[in-house]
C-alpha cells in the first residue's frame, strides 16, 4: 500500500514515517504539510491512502481534496487520523 502523510508539524510526520517505515507492503511515497501540497503529491505520487491530520485545519482541506480526487477518479482514498 501506498501511503502519502499530511500534517503541518514535521515532528508528528517523522513518527508517521517512523510507524510505517516497518511494516510489510507498505510505503509511504510522500508527505505534505498543507492541502496544496497534498494535492500536488497526489498528482506526482498516486497514493493508495492518504492521511491527513485531525489536529488542524489540514483535516478539512483533506476532505475537500478527497471529495475533489473522487469526482475526478471515482474513488477517494482518504484515512482520517484521530488524536488523543
Amino acid at each position: 500500500m501506498r501511503i502519502l502523510l499530511v500534517d503541518d508539524e514535521p515532528p508528528a510526520l517523522e513518527r508517521l514515517e517512523a510507524f510505517f517505515r516497518n511494516m510489510a507492503d507498505v510505503e509511504v511515497v510522500g508527505t505534505a504539510s498543507n492541502g496544496v501540497e497534498a494535492n500536488a503529491a497526489i498528482a506526482a505520487f498516486a497514493p493508495d491512502l492518504v492521511m491527513p491530520s485531525s489536529a488542524t485545519g489540514i483535516q478539512r482541506d483533506g476532505y475537500r481534496l478527497a471529495h475533489r480526487r473522487g469526482d475526478e477518479s471515482g474513488s477517494s482514498p482518504l484515512a482520517e487520523e484521530r488524536s488523543g
